[in-house]
C-alpha cells in the first residue's frame, strides 16, 4: 500500500517516513513508510474490518477543515 497526501499547494505526494498502524479483523501491521510512501507488504482478505491510522506532523502536512 502507498500512502499519498496533499501538500498545502494542492500537490499530491507520497507520505514518506510516516508511522502507521493497519488493523484488520485478522491481524495488525505497524511500521513506518519508506521514502516512496510505501508500507510493508500486507495481505488483507475481504471482507474484513480494516482501520488505517497514521501519525502525521501537522507542520509537514497541514490538515484542511474541509477534508
Amino acid at each position: 500500500m502507498t500512502l499519498i497526501g496533499v501538500d498545502n499547494l494542492g500537490k499530491r505526494e507520497p507520505l514518506a517516513e510516516i508511522c502507521y498502524r493497519v488493523t484488520t479483523s485478522a491481524r495488525q501491521y505497524v511500521g513506518m513508510t519508506d521514502d516512496q510512501g510505501r508500507t510493508e507488504r500486507m495481505q488483507v482478505l475481504g471482507p474484513e474490518y480494516t482501520k488505517i491510522e497514521m501519525k502525521v506532523d501537522a507542520d509537514r502536512l497541514p490538515v484542511k477543515d474541509d477534508d
